[in-house]
């Protein structure tokens, strides 16, 4: 987790800048409001810290809110940004 905190500069394929954990999450269609929520979720270190240090989990949205924060963690991305199709499949 030391190496995700550090907040270094990375570049996408295109070559643009990002930050691992403050990038953007794409709007699906009225998925605006969730991405508010996973947003602000994401500024809770003791709830990001739970998905990004268990591997999985045995519920499906909780496992899925892993892989999403894994993604939104993520210091090797192809863009600056991710998409959360799979998360909302599981809520609606």
């Amino acid at each position: 987790l030391e190496k995700l905190y550090r907040y270094e500069p990375k570049f996408n394929v295109d070559g643009k800048e990002y930050i691992p954990g403050i990038v953007g999450i794409n709007n699906l269609k009225g998925t605006d409001y969730a991405n508010v929520v996973f947003q602000l979720l994401n500024t809770v270190k003791s709830f990001r810290e739970l998905f990004l240090l268990k591997p999985s989990f045995s519920n499906k949205l909780l496992d899925k809110f892993g892989l999403f924060y894994k993604k939104l963690w993520n210091y090797q991305q192809f863009k600056g940004s991710i998409c959360p199709h799979e998360i909302m499949q599981v809520i609606t």
